[in-house]
């Protein structure tokens, strides 16, 4: 079966209404492929279920969730993420979707420093430097020189792992053996204003 793409959101109306806070605690719940029901989102956020089904149509709208068959047993269908995750690309020169997309960056990046903050806190008894020496924990920073084909093909790499890694997910036959980890990964160009001289003369050569 074809790995399902991700979806990119360029309009900037669909930017601004990913950034909304509920909608974004909203995806947070819903995130690895998880399903719940309005009704019980409403219990986690702390909002009414119609109050909830409206921020969930909402990004609907815009392709971000779905719907998915409810068990036969069940009162109302479930939501799920759409399968494949997402690609957020502001448009040039568009400031109020670039402030939308840097919002949701931002909420990613604090999420993760909170779990980071907690894990630390949490140890009282060396666990963080043992699981760091087994490789199950890291917090990594590098840099390395790459051409845009070898980038490319390094985001590709890393994508088709993670892919392998979700096809997996409770396969193990000792289900308690299995720890959900949250990844927060940026690949960025170590000096912006060059990358985008570089791209722009790239693109003037291609013209001539």
């Amino acid at each position: 079966m074809a790995r399902p793409q991700p979806l990119t959101l360029r309009d900037p109306a669909a930017l601004k209404a990913l950034a909304h806070p509920v909608r974004q605690d909203l995806i947070a719940l819903l995130d690895d492929d998880k399903v719940v029901t309005a009704t019980a989102a409403s219990e986690r956020v702390g909002m009414s279920p119609s109050a909830v089904s409206h921020h969930l149509r909402l990004l609907e709208k815009y392709g971000i969730v779905e719907r998915v068959e409810a068990s036969e047993d069940a009162r109302e269908r479930p939501w799920r993420l759409r399968p494949g995750g997402l690609n957020l690309v502001p448009s040039g020169g568009d400031t109020s979707s670039q402030a939308a997309v840097m919002v949701l960056v931002r909420r990613q990046v604090e999420r993760q420093l909170e779990r980071m903050e907690q894990l630390l806190r949490s140890d009282d008894d060396g666990v963080v430097e043992e699981a760091d020496e087994e490789g199950t924990l890291g917090f990594a920073f590098t840099r390395a020189r790459l051409t845009r084909e070898e980038a490319r093909e390094l985001v590709g790499r890393i994508e088709a792992i993670l892919e392998e890694m979700r096809e997996r997910r409770g396969q193990h036959p000792d289900r308690d053996a299995e720890l959900e980890y949250s990844l927060a990964a940026s690949f960025l160009p170590a000096d912006p204003e060059e990358f985008v001289r570089r791209v722009k003369r790239e693109r003037s050569t291609r013209r001539q």
